[in-house]
């Protein structure tokens, strides 16, 4: 991949032919689209993975680390990065592949090594391995019973979101959450349900529809939205999610200072006990 290595080497302005040489590149050796002209902060999370495989292929790592690779993926997604993964094996990439889903291990791997504490416990070819049993090494007991179904009554109405539309990303989008419940949200990458997401936090705007909490309705503000008790936990955590220069105590506090502030002056102290309590 010609213009990968004078990436690599440092040249930082091409013409919109080198450009398309590049994409026909990385076309052909990824099986992937990209948009050359987006800064990559806007890129979805599937596609900056596809970037830094793109790094390791112009490289030639022969050794390629994939740290929980599919964490914050979609199903198609998690698809499409297993295809790069067997085209890279078929090419003689060796991939060291980590993750906590035994499901992906079984599928895309050849040899499992399995630790606990930091050490290895087990090891073999994948043919040789379960579910069950990756399990009970990871853990050093046998568990009859990994998803017990514990008997929750499902309560009265705490959420009632109802039209709501942005008039671009999701329309006339409407459920109901109950209280003791788990509603889930499913769709490809690019359907809205993020955008939804974020609208009844606060963070994106939408301009028809309604959001009650608890028969209450509230401002489009991410202020109204954790006055009301809504937390959001975003795909992207380490950029949107946490303060990465901070501390855990700093972290973990930051979304509730009034608890640890005392005439209006944090007390580290406080910020400290609580961060040890969680």
């Amino acid at each position: 991949m010609k213009i990968l290595k004078d990436l690599h080497t440092g040249r930082k302005k091409f013409s919109r032919v080198e450009r398309m040489h590049f994409l026909q590149e990385l076309e052909e050796e990824l099986k992937v689209q990209m948009d050359l002209d987006i800064p990559l902060k806007y890129v979805p999370l599937a596609q900056k993975q596809m970037v830094e495989i793109a790094r390791t292929v112009y490289a030639n790592g022969q050794i390629v680390i994939m740290d929980e690779p599919t964490a914050a993926l979609q199903a198609e997604e998690r698809d499409k990065l297993f295809s790069v993964i067997r085209g890279l094996k078929e090419k003689g990439h060796s991939i060291i592949f980590i993750s906590h889903h035994l499901d992906e291990l079984m599928e895309i791997c050849d040899f499992l090594t399995v630790l606990r504490d930091g050490h290895k416990v087990d090891e073999g070819p994948v043919g040789e391995f379960s579910v069950d049993r990756i399990i009970s090494d990871m853990v050093g007991k046998e568990l009859k019973n990994k998803y017990p179904k514990k008997d929750v009554p499902i309560g009265d109405v705490i959420m009632k979101v109802e039209g709501l539309s942005d008039g671009k990303a999701f329309s006339d989008v409407s459920f109901e959450l109950h209280r003791g419940e788990i509603l889930g949200i499913a769709g490809l990458e690019g359907c809205g349900k993020n955008e939804v997401i974020r609208a009844i936090f606060g963070k994106n705007q939408y301009n028809a529809g309604t959001i009650e909490i608890n028969h209450k309705t509230y401002p489009n503000r991410i202020h109204s939205a954790m006055e009301q008790g809504i937390a959001f936990v975003p795909a992207e955590r380490k950029v949107e999610g946490l303060f990465l220069k901070q501390d855990i105590a700093w972290n973990t506090t930051i979304a509730s200072l009034k608890r640890i502030c005392k005439m209006n002056t944090l007390s580290r102290k406080e910020e400290i006990k609580r961060t040890e309590s969680y």
